[in-house]
């Protein structure tokens, strides 16, 4: 739900998600995720690792947010839009991610609030039948590895 200034391996629509990236739902115990944490202030020595450049103040806040998310590799979040800029940073491992232009924000089906932010779509195994607009969907693939930084308006 959201548009990204990045080099992208391809732009395709939903049905075209690769399979290793699909839906864990079916799994019978989902890896765990930390998210929505804010680990850097509980451990300091972390947060003194963390760097933030100066272009970080090109986004609208006068003070960034820094966030980190640990998890294993298989780990699938819901599609979703955040409410500020991003820096998505990634430090070891690789993220598939896939990105939607913010015009098509109704066609991703979004959940009632308060998770208004979240899309009701299984990116990985849509719903066509429930969700037939989604089809249409142009969906921007990109893969972040260690080192990659990605920014999202």
């Amino acid at each position: 739900t959201t548009t990204a200034t990045a080099t992208a391996e391809k732009s395709t629509t939903a049905s075209s998600v690769p399979a290793d990236a699909r839906s864990t739902a079916a799994s019978a115990s989902p890896p765990g995720y930390l998210a929505q944490h804010n680990l850097l202030d509980q451990i300091p020595e972390l947060r003194a690792d963390v760097d933030v450049p100066e272009y970080a103040a090109l986004c609208e806040r006068d003070e960034p947010i820094l966030n980190a998310w640990l998890g294993p590799a298989g780990t699938v979040s819901t599609l979703h839009q955040d409410p500020y800029d991003n820096f998505l940073c990634q430090v070891v491992g690789y993220k598939w991610l896939v990105l939607v232009d913010p015009r098509y924000s109704a066609q991703l089906y979004p959940r009632d609030p308060p998770l208004s932010n979240t899309s009701q779509v299984d990116v990985g195994s849509p719903a066509y039948g429930a969700f037939p607009e989604f089809h249409s969907v142009p969906l921007l693939h990109c893969e972040l590895g260690p080192g990659d930084i990605l920014f999202i308006p």
